[in-house]
């Protein structure tokens, strides 16, 4: 989880409210907050926009929350910051955001058929990549003791 603050200074001569929005990422990654709101007498409200008098200035925070799924990549999302007054101006700013690699890689042998003396044993080896990056594995089998022994065969499944 990544936070920023994201300060905002009303520089117009009437009073405005500004909205923030992340581009370029899913929705759910992204969480914005704005200072809450008093409506008449005493309700506290959650605001939907940073409202400032003119020469006045605040803060909006901005909760980045890449899911354990995210792949690893380097993101680069855009935040856009709206002033209710002036809809066709629009503040934009970049954010560097790295995903880091988790590599993890599981693996299972199942026994589909025990030694029978008419029939070989057979076994299915099933690996899962349950890291955020792509693997590329290499599978051999090889008798450790006497040569000749046992014989293997190989094939490949992908599964979507």
């Amino acid at each position: 989880m990544l936070q920023f603050q994201i300060q905002v200074f009303n520089r117009s001569e009437r009073v405005d409210r500004f909205r923030l929005v992340c581009l370029d990422l899913p929705p759910r990654w992204v969480q914005i907050t704005y200072p809450q709101d008093t409506q008449g007498l005493g309700l506290v409200v959650e605001g939907d926009s940073l409202g400032l008098n003119p020469g006045e200035q605040g803060l909006i925070l901005l909760t980045l929350t890449p899911p354990a799924e995210a792949l690893a990549d380097i993101y680069i999302p855009t935040l856009q910051l709206l002033a209710e007054n002036d809809p066709d101006l629009a503040l934009l700013e970049l954010i560097y955001l790295r995903v880091l690699p988790i590599y993890q890689l599981q693996s299972e042998l199942i026994t589909l058929a025990r030694q029978v003396r008419t029939q070989p044993a057979q076994f299915q080896l099933l690996l899962t990549n349950e890291g955020n990056s792509p693997r590329h594995v290499a599978v051999a089998a090889r008798d450790l003791e006497e040569p000749d022994l046992c014989t293997y065969t190989l094939t490949r499944r992908w599964w979507p």
